[in-house]
């Protein structure tokens, strides 16, 4: 590694602690369908358990909501009884309507639900799959559904691989990294798991950065001797 691409690389990690301890406003209006009390902000951790983090009560079908949150926090704003939206703490403010179902938000937050709504096709495709599977009056018919389903994991992991590449000087990258890093080998990982990109240490990429050790200590395992004959 030469001496340009070292500083270069020091002062993008720099740059990025900078930004894991920086605070950013969540500033949230909105609407919402009649018989809705109250909405909430919430963190969606391990095994779908929920951490709320803040409500609003809601007055004449609207309500606000404001706080400050890591820069880049992805949060979630809903409840039980509406479709949740989730987003990163960016400090831009944000209008959700969920009687109508729209969003106004910053750019990078209104791209991510582009994302996440070409990703909710593949989800909702493959649940529908399958039920049908477990539905399959033959052998012959289940086999036809799960190489359906095969299919549709493969174009969404091949969705998740191209809004990795499109988004390295952004955060959007790490969300897709969690379910794409399963499907990647050494070298795929390690080429997206770079220190110059600017999503490297967001917490997202905990696990990813986790499989990318477990890979290179496989590969560089030596190895084991063979017994003697």
């Amino acid at each position: 590694m030469n001496k340009k691409t070292i500083i270069t690389t020091l002062l993008a990690l720099v740059a990025m602690v900078g930004q894991a301890q920086e605070k950013r406003e969540y500033n949230i209006s909105g609407f919402v369908p009649d018989g809705t009390e109250k909405v909430y902000l919430y963190k969606t951790e391990g095994l779908g358990s929920r951490v709320f983090l803040d409500s609003a009560i809601v007055a004449d079908g609207k309500f606000t909501m404001k706080g400050n949150r890591p820069a880049y926090d992805l949060v979630s704003v809903g409840n039980k009884g509406l479709h949740s939206i989730t987003f990163f703490v960016d400090g831009e403010p944000m209008t959700v309507d969920f009687a109508n179902d729209t969003l106004i938000a910053s750019t990078l937050n209104e791209k991510f639900q582009g994302y996440m709504a070409e990703d909710k096709v593949f989800t909702d495709n493959f649940y529908r799959l399958f039920m049908a599977s477990k539905k399959a009056a033959s052998e012959t018919e289940k086999h036809e559904i799960e190489q359906q389903i095969a299919a549709n994991n493969e174009a969404m992991i091949e969705q998740a691989r191209h809004v990795i590449r499109e988004n390295r000087d952004n955060v959007i990258a790490a969300y897709f990294l969690q379910a794409a890093s399963g499907y990647m080998d050494y070298e795929e990982l390690s080429a997206v798991i770079d220190s110059t990109a600017y999503y490297f240490n967001h917490p997202l990429m905990n696990e990813a950065r986790q499989r990318l050790q477990v890979l290179q200590f496989c590969i560089g395992r030596p190895r084991r001797a063979e017994p003697p004959t």
